[in-house]
């Protein structure tokens, strides 16, 4: 069942990370700049998912804060299974569940499939070990920049978290304390997490968080024009009726098609190239079936999840 979940969840986007490394190591010729350019296109590849889990996010806060005075009206005012129903029954009247306080933590949900997914494939990659980088000696083992009394300390966690504290401060501006910790907590697991991982690993994810900084400034900060042409388009694409079940029918048939169709007619070509240590070559086909299962299926739902009503009309055109 884990290892399923894993497959839906998480080999999609190591699928990625493996994919651009080895065009971009290649290309570039170089680990370091490899492992910067596996944290760039991952990140502008989310960034649509960050955009509106941030959007998502605002919207609950607001509406929490516009219930806020007649909640807290409510459990001063009743106790026990009376504070219960009231709640619930002004909940109901606002149109409003419990469970939509979650969406205020959307964004760093999301942050957790991607750090498992980077974290399983950099901190086992043998083509980092050994290999210097700028000031890093070894891709593949902690940094060790200074050694006092035979003690080994890791700057670039150190580095890494500062970064990600200076851009949750951006991030977090105007927010409630809750929204303040929840960030600065993370920050300090990360440290925590990656401390004495392999500098490959903690130069991906410092770069992330350089990335998420400049996102966080320009978001906050630099406000853009208003270009009417945007507005007309996103109102066409509004007003385009597209059935939503179509949208299904191409996630299944696609999941079918590349993890069951063309690895059953491979296998079929011959079957016995692909038996292993004696297990049937079907384990290959349920291994691809779940993984584009993952892809299409969980991943591209919840990019839809996340879509404006124009993003979805585009999306499944």
């Amino acid at each position: 069942m884990l290892r399923l979940l894993y497959n839906l969840l998480i080999m999609p986007i190591q699928l990625v990370v493996e994919m651009t490394y080895s065009l971009m190591s290649r290309f570039l010729d170089n680990q370091g700049l490899a492992i910067i350019a596996v944290s760039i296109v991952i990140q502008l590849l989310v960034l649509p998912l960050y955009k509106r889990s941030d959007l998502i996010q605002e919207e609950e806060q607001q509406k929490q804060k516009s219930m806020a005075h007649w909640v807290s009206h409510i459990k001063k005012t009743f106790h026990g299974d009376e504070r219960f129903m009231m709640l619930n029954t002004y909940y109901r009247q606002q149109n409003y569940k419990p469970y939509y306080a979650l969406k205020s933590s959307f964004s760093i949900l999301l942050q957790i499939p991607f750090f498992m997914a980077a974290y399983n494939y950099l901190s086992n990659l043998q083509e980092i070990k050994g290999v210097s980088f700028w000031f890093i000696r070894d891709l593949g083992a902690p940094d060790h920049m200074f050694c006092i009394n035979g003690f080994y300390l890791n700057m670039l966690p150190v580095a890494m978290t500062l970064i990600n504290i200076v851009s949750g401060i951006i991030y977090t501006k105007g927010q409630p304390l809750k929204s303040k910790l929840q960030v600065y907590g993370l920050a300090v697991i990360f440290l925590v997490l990656l401390y004495n991982s392999p500098a490959g690993l903690v130069l991906y994810w410092t770069m992330n968080n350089v990335f998420s900084l400049l996102k966080n400034v320009f978001m906050k900060l630099v406000k853009l024009p208003h270009t009417p042409w945007r507005g007309l388009v996103a109102r066409r694409l509004e007003a385009a009726s597209i059935d939503r079940r179509l949208f299904l029918a191409e996630q299944l048939l696609l999941t079918i098609l590349l993890g069951a169709g063309i690895p059953l007619s491979v296998i079929s070509a011959s079957a016995t190239e692909f038996i292993v240590d004696g297990s049937s070559p079907m384990r290959l086909v349920l291994y691809t079936l779940s993984v584009y299962a993952g892809i299409f299926l969980v991943w591209f739902s919840i990019f839809y999840y996340l879509m404006t009503q124009a993003g979805k009309n585009f999306f499944l055109f």
